[in-house]
């Protein structure tokens, strides 16, 4: 009898694109981002719609033409 499990993780990387034009991206569009972000972790995590989101789930990244908004989440299955 094997003394060890196995399992495969699988992780899929949400993100939410706001595109930059010359002067920057509307503030406006990147908050609508954030909070569109922020749901859908609550959704894919069970977590209720009023809870706080801790500070570290979602990530900004700058790109020259577009700020993007991600997160990650995992399944773990066993083989």
């Amino acid at each position: 009898m094997p003394s060890f499990t196995t399992e495969s993780v699988i992780r899929t990387e949400h993100r939410w694109i706001v595109p930059v034009g010359p002067l920057g991206a509307a503030g406006d569009d990147v908050e609508d981002a954030l909070t569109a972000a922020r749901l859908a972790w609550r959704e894919l995590t069970g977590t209720r719609r009023d809870a706080p989101v801790p500070g570290d789930v979602v990530r900004v990244h700058v790109r020259d033409d577009a700020v993007v908004l991600s997160f990650e989440a995992q399944d773990q299955r066993p083989v």
